[in-house]
C-alpha cells in the first residue's frame, strides 16, 4: 500500500477512523490514532478531538461520508515504534524522527496525495511523547490553524522536542484538597509526570486517584516518615527510644527502634500503599531534626545515622516489593552530604533546596530537587484521615476564596523576569551527572482546583527546556492563558506596579518598638501589612511610614503557624530629603512566640542615585510553624521609610 492511500483508508484492526464536519463548512477532518491499547492514547485520542472540536466547533460522525466531494484534511497521531502509518511517514520524508524518550515531532503541511488538503501528524517516541506533543501543538501552534470561508487553513509549521528533565512535578502534602482528579488534570495539561504525595497515610480514595493518574500519564508516589516525627505515622510503644537531647524525637541506633520499623513499614506498604497500585514511595528520615546526643550517636554524623538506619529498611523493601520506587527526602540542614554517597543506590536521593550535595553518588545517580522558593508554592496542609466530600457550592466558595493565588500581576516583562530563574533552576540541575532527575515544587494544597497558576505553567515550561526563549515562551503560555481564563490579573498596559500585593501577613497586627514620625503616619502600624505598597518615589505617598532618627523595628504576628519561604520589604531612597535607604534588613522567626531566631541578613541594593523604591528579598527559606516574623532595619542619617513588609509574597515585587 502507498503512502496516499495510506492516509485516505483506514487499515482494519489497527486505526480509529471517523470524520470531523468542519462548522458545517465544506471539509471533512479524518482522525487516525491507534486503538485503544492503553488508557493514556484513549486519553490522548480524547484531548485531541476536545482540541478541535472546541476550537471549531467540530462535531465526530461515526464514519467517512463514502462518495463525499469535500475537501479532505487529515490528523495522525501515534508512537512511532507501534503506529504503522506514522513510521510510513517518517519513512517517506514527510516527517523527521525524535528519538528522545517522552519526545515527540509534529509538522502540518500539504498533503503528499493533494497539496490543496493539509496533513497534521504528531509523531510521539511513545506515548507519552504523543500526549506531549498534542499538549504543545494546543498551547503554541494552535494559532496557525483559521477558518477561511468555511474551511480550515493552516500555516505549515513543524516542532520538535523533548523534556530535558526526565519526571517533572509537585511534591505535595495533606489530603484537603477538594478536587483531586482535577489537580491531576491539570498536571497532564502542562506536561508534568510525577506527584509526590506525602501524608500520615494514603488517601482513602488512593487506588482510584492512582488509576486517573496513570490514565493521564502521571506516576504517583506516596509518602510517609521513616524516623521523621514518628509518632506522625505510627502508634510507637512505651519501649520506644527517644533518644537524648533538646527536641530530639527518637534515637536512630537504638535496636529496637530499627526492629520496630522494619516490621511496621513493611506492613504499612503491604496494606495500605501497594495495594493502590502507586508508583513508589518516599519518606524522610533524620532530616529537619536534631540529632540524637546518645553515646551511640554523639560520635556519629547525621548521615552515618540515618544510613545505619535507612540502609536495612530500603533493603527489606525492595526485596519484598522490587518494582517499587524509593526516594529518600533531605532537607539543606541536614549537615554533611558526604556520607550519603553510601545511601542504597536503589534508592533515590531528593533534596529540599540542597543544590550543593546533588549527584554526590556519581553519574548513575536517580536524584531530584524539591524547589521550595516559588511564591506561593509552599503552604502547610493539615493532614487528614480520609477525602474530604465537596460539593460543586462548597468547590466555587474553595475557588472564589483562592483567586487570588492563581495568577502574578503584572506586564508581560514580569513575567518573563519570573521564568528566568526558573530557568536557571533547571539548568543547574541539567549540569549534575545522574541518570535520572525529578524536578518537583512544594505545591500549597489550595493552588490546584480546576485551576493552573502561572508559577506552575512558567515551572514545568522551564523544566521541560530551560533552554528556550523565555520572552517568546512567556508571551505565547500568556496568550493561551488569557484567551481560556487563566490569567485573569493580567493586562499588557500596566505601565506601572499595581498598588495592591499579596501576600501571607496581609491584615495582620504589627507591633513597632519605636514609634513612627506624626508627620508621616501612613495608616499607622498596620501600613507594613496592610497589601498596599507605595507607587510614588517621595514622602508624599500616604503608602510609606516614616520613622525619623529611628531604626525599624517590627514584629507581625501571623496568628496560625505558617510555612516561610520568602520575605521582602519596601524602602524608600530620596536623599534630596535625607531619606536613605538601611544598611541591611534583618528578617528573624519565632516559633513559640517568645524566642527568635535570625533567617537571613540582607544588604543594601546597589543603585544609581535616582529617587525610588528599593525591595530587600530573602528567598529560598524553609521554615515550618512560624508564629512571629521580625523585621529590623537600621536608619541612616535622619529618615526612613517603609511601605510593606510581605511574608510569602505572591507577585514579583
Amino acid at each position: 500500500m502507498n503512502i496516499e492511500s495510506l492516509l485516505t483508508f483506514s487499515i482494519l484492526g489497527m486505526f480509529l477512523c471517523g470524520s470531523l464536519t468542519v462548522m458545517g463548512a465544506d471539509a471533512l477532518i479524518y482522525f487516525l490514532a491507534p486503538e485503544d491499547t492503553t488508557s493514556l492514547q484513549s486519553y490522548t485520542r480524547q484531548e485531541c478531538e476536545r482540541i478541535f472540536r472546541e476550537r471549531f466547533n467540530t462535531i465526530l460522525v461515526p464514519s467517512p461520508q463514502q462518495g463525499s466531494s469535500k475537501m479532505v484534511h487529515t490528523v495522525v497521531i501515534g508512537a512511532a515504534t507501534s503506529n504503522p502509518t506514522i513510521a510510513k511517514l517518517i519513512e517517506s520524508g514527510f516527517i523527521e524522527a525524535e528519538s528522545h524518550e517522552q519526545g515527540y515531532s509534529m509538522k502540518c503541511g500539504p498533503n503528499p496525495k493533494n497539496s490543496s488538503e493539509w496533513l497534521l501528524v504528531i509523531a510521539g517516541v511513545d506515548d507519552a511523547g504523543v500526549l506531549y506533543g498534542l499538549r504543545d501543538l494546543e498551547h503554541f501552534e494552535m494559532k496557525n490553524f483559521k477558518v477561511v470561508d468555511g474551511n480550515i487553513d493552516v500555516s505549515p509549521f513543524s516542532r520538535m522536542d523533548y523534556p530535558r528533565i526526565e519526571y517533572r512535578g509537585h511534591w505535595v502534602w495533606g489530603c484537603n484538597m477538594p478536587d483531586k482528579k482535577a489537580w491531576l488534570e491539570n498536571m497532564s495539561q502542562w506536561k508534568m509526570n510525577e506527584l509526590i504525595h506525602w501524608d500520615n497515610f494514603p488517601p482513602k480514595k488512593a487506588k482510584e486517584y492512582v488509576d486517573f493518574a496513570h490514565s493521564r500519564g502521571i506516576r504517583v508516589v506516596w509518602g510517609f516518615g521513616w524516623g521523621w516525627n514518628p509518632d506522625w505515622n505510627f502508634t510507637v510503644p512505651k519501649e520506644f527510644d527517644r533518644g537524648v537531647g533538646k527536641d530530639v524525637l527518637m534515637c536512630g541506633s537504638d535496636a529496637f527502634n530499627k526492629a520496630f520499623f522494619k516490621r511496621e513499614i513493611l506492613r504499612k506498604i503491604r496494606d495500605e500503599y501497594a495495594p493502590s497500585g502507586c508508583d513508589g514511595i518516599y519518606f524522610q528520615s533524620f532530616t529537619e531534626t536534631p540529632k540524637c546526643e546518645c553515646e551511640r550517636c554523639k560520635k556519629k554524623s547525621m548521615g552515618e545515622i540515618m544510613l545505619e538506619f535507612v540502609n536495612p529498611l530500603v533493603d527489606a523493601v525492595k526485596t519484598e516489593f522490587p518494582d517499587l520506587w524509593v526516594s529518600c527526602g533531605v532537607h539543606s540542614n541536614f549537615g554533611k552530604y558526604d556520607h550519603l554517597k553510601d545511601l542504597d543506590p536503589r534508592c533515590n536521593l531528593y533534596w529540599e533546596n540542597c543544590p550543593s550535595g546533588t549527584s554526590i553518588r556519581g553519574e548513575l545517580e536517580d536524584f531530584g530537587y524539591i524547589n521550595k522558593s516559588l511564591p506561593y508554592s509552599h503552604g502547610f496542609s493539615e493532614t487528614c484521615v480520609s477525602d474530604p466530600e465537596y460539593t460543586e457550592a462548597s468547590l466555587k466558595k474553595w475557588m472564589d476564596e483562592n483567586a487570588h493565588r492563581y495568577t502574578l500581576k503584572g506586564n508581560l516583562q514580569a513575567y518573563i523576569e519570573y521564568m528566568k530563574p526558573l530557568q536557571a533552576w533547571a539548568k543547574v540541575m541539567l549540569g549534575k551527572k545522574s541518570a535520572n532527575k525529578h524536578g518537583t515544587t512544594v505545591a500549597c494544597h489550595s493552588m490546584f482546583s480546576r485551576r493552573t497558576p502561572f508559577i506552575h505553567v512558567a515551572l514545568s515550561e522551564a523544566m521541560w527546556n530551560p533552554e528556550s526563549d523565555t520572552g517568546k515562551t512567556v508571551s505565547e503560555l500568556v496568550s493561551f492563558l488569557k484567551d481560556n481564563g487563566g490569567v485573569p490579573a493580567f493586562s499588557e498596559k500596566a505601565s506601572i506596579p499595581s498598588r495592591e500585593v499579596q501576600h501571607d501577613a496581609v491584615g495582620k497586627n504589627v507591633s513597632l518598638a519605636n514609634a513612627f514620625h506624626p508627620n508621616y503616619p501612613g495608616d499607622g502600624s498596620k501600613t507594613l501589612t496592610d497589601g498596599k505598597r507605595a507607587l510614588e518615589k517621595n514622602v508624599c505617598d500616604t503608602a510609606w511610614l516614616g520613622f525619623h532618627r529611628q531604626n525599624l523595628d517590627a514584629v507581625i504576628d501571623l496568628s496560625t503557624p505558617t510555612s516561610i519561604n520568602a520575605f521582602s520589604t519596601g524602602f524608600l531612597y530620596q536623599p534630596s530629603v535625607a531619606v536613605y535607604l538601611p544598611e541591611f534588613v534583618e528578617y528573624a522567626v519565632s516559633h513559640d512566640g517568645r524566642n527568635f531566631k535570625v533567617v537571613g541578613v540582607v544588604q543594601a541594593p546597589e543603585h544609581d542615585g535616582s529617587d525610588n523604591r528599593h525591595v530587600y528579598r530573602l528567598g529560598g527559606l524553609d521554615l515550618y510553624k512560624v508564629c512571629l516574623v521580625r523585621v529590623r532595619a537600621n536608619y541612616v542619617k535622619e529618615w526612613l521609610f517603609v511601605d510593606e513588609i510581605l511574608v510569602n509574597p505572591l507577585q514579583l515585587d
